[in-house]
């Protein structure tokens, strides 16, 4: 096995190639190499089985810089009941700007106090 660098100029990746592998394409006399650094990255969006799952991604598809708010309300220590409500809460609060609900620890303070 030889090692061959990538192809990438801004890649430090290196990775190992089969010698007895033809050359072909615009490197003539380099090894093609796939760059492992420069990956597709997938947008992967969670299945959407439960109610609350169904909330987070009718959230997420029109405000995705959202996702660390949802992420509160889903890792939250409420039930599974408990979430819905505070995502439901939190989910109307995006329209008013002055809406204390916006905040995701509100939304599940104020379900916790109302449970509680």
């Amino acid at each position: 096995m030889s090692r061959a660098s990538c192809v990438l100029p801004t890649c430090s990746s290196v990775r190992d190639t089969d010698p007895n592998r033809p050359v072909l394409g615009p490197f003539w006399g380099r090894a093609p190499v796939r760059c492992t650094m420069a990956v597709a990255r997938v947008k992967a969006e969670p299945p959407a089985d439960t109610p609350l799952k169904q909330l987070a991604v009718d959230i997420l598809r029109t405000r995705g810089e959202l996702k660390p708010s949802v992420d509160v309300v889903l890792n939250s220590a409420l039930d599974e009941d408990g979430k819905i409500a505070a995502m439901e809460l939190f989910q109307a609060a995006l329209d008013d700007p002055w809406d204390p609900m916006r905040n995701p620890n509100a939304a599940v303070a104020a379900i916790t106090a109302q449970r509680g």
